[in-house]
């Protein structure tokens, strides 16, 4: 994706942002924090340097602050809504831990592969050393 509409989408985010802003308090800027997170999210959006996927210790970290966030603001307005979201992000949460868990397990396991090769590879190898010393 080129930059053009990395920076496109960035502007639609504003645009929705703001019209959901308005939608909800008849205002275009709010001090709410649900405006302010998503102001957050929009701006430091990773989508401008990591164009593809988000890092799964990335999703972890902006699962722990948004139920963070979510835990400690008043939920006034849409209660169920915000139960909903608590139970998202406990998912992705969930989805992060899942994905850096199979990393380690794939990493162990050609870890694993590697020195099973190298254990057989080396009486292999010390018996062709001896062979090839002994005709010189």
């Amino acid at each position: 994706m080129q930059i053009r509409w990395r920076l496109a989408i960035l502007f639609v985010q504003l645009i929705l942002l703001t019209i959901g802003t308005y939608a909800v308090t008849k205002e275009i800027i709010s001090t709410q924090t649900w405006y302010l997170a998503g102001l957050l999210a929009v701006i430091i959006n990773p989508q401008l340097l990591e164009p593809f996927y988000p890092r799964p210790g990335d999703v972890i970290a902006n699962s722990i602050l948004c139920i963070a966030l979510l835990v400690t603001t008043t939920h006034v307005v849409a209660k169920t809504a915000w139960d909903v979201f608590f139970f998202i992000l406990i998912f992705t949460l969930a989805l992060g831990l899942i994905a850096i868990m199979l990393a380690l397990v794939n990493k162990l396991q050609i870890r694993w592969r590697e020195s099973l090769v190298l254990s057989h590879s080396k009486p292999m190898l010390v018996a062709c050393i001896q062979l090839f010393s002994g005709l010189l």
